[in-house]
């Protein structure tokens, strides 16, 4: 019989937990200073976002999150941002920052694919993105306690659903559709490597105790 050393386990415990707040905080501030400096000085920097299908601005893909048209705009997408950074974080703490990638350069090429010939700004596409992710995944996986979470953070923020629909042309219900599309194959990711590892996981209880 074999014994596990969990002295380095306990050891990375207040580096993984403190990891779980510090992105969502740091991209918090990245587009709240954004925002200030772009009002403190009168300045523009919608020009850096998304541009549909315009090969001179493709890199915009990276600087058009960060970047919101009003004020009410950056506070609901730090809300939401807020809230299911931190429940990808918790539910998925392995590959929680390549899911956070994915959400944020996929998300802008498929939005740069299909989406109309204007600037395209804000983070709400890389919010949708997680919010599928944790939709989606924990309904493939019937994983009854993380269904629990999912569900109640898709009642909270329930209008969501409307964002994909093209109501307003001042939405960029293209951005949000990219999203959803993201996190529904990050969930078949998840899903994929969930059973591998539960399938390892198996074999090292078999091997323990044999």
């Amino acid at each position: 019989m074999r014994r596990k050393n969990l002295k380095n386990t306990s050891h990375n415990e207040p580096l993984i937990r403190f990891s779980k707040v510090f992105f969502p905080l740091l991209i918090t501030s990245i587009i709240w200073a954004v925002k200030i400096i772009e009002v403190a000085f009168g300045l523009d920097f919608s020009r850096f976002g998304i541009l549909p299908r315009n090969w001179n601005t493709v890199w915009h893909i990276i600087t058009a999150p960060f970047i919101h048209g009003s004020w009410s705009h950056i506070y609901y997408n730090t809300l939401y941002w807020l809230v299911f950074s931190t429940a990808v974080f918790y539910l998925y703490p392995k590959r929680a920052y390549l899911y956070m990638l994915s959400a944020f350069i996929d998300t802008g090429i498929i939005l740069w694919i299909i989406g109309r010939p204007s600037y395209h700004i804000g983070l709400s596409g890389v919010i949708y993105a997680l919010a599928s992710l944790v939709f989606f995944e924990n309904l493939i996986s019937r994983n009854y306690a993380k269904m629990a979470i999912s569900l109640a953070l898709i009642f909270m923020f329930g209008g969501m659903a409307y964002g994909l629909f093209p109501k307003d042309i001042h939405i960029s219900w293209e951005g949000h559709l990219a999203g959803v599309i993201v996190g529904f194959f990050l969930s078949l990711f998840e899903h994929k490597f969930a059973d591998i590892e539960d399938t390892e996981r198996r074999r090292k209880l078999y091997e323990d105790y044999t």
